[in-house]
């Protein structure tokens, strides 16, 4: 399966009020840019 990152962080933006608090974290700390 392929998954396009620009596409896949496009969605993870959007649906960012509906991730867990550990997930946010997670991506936070990783260097996400929301």
């Amino acid at each position: 399966m392929v998954v396009k990152l620009g596409t896949w962080l496009d969605n993870v933006r959007k649906r960012a009020d509906r991730l867990t608090e550990q997930r946010r974290a997670d991506l936070n700390h990783l260097g996400m840019r929301w």
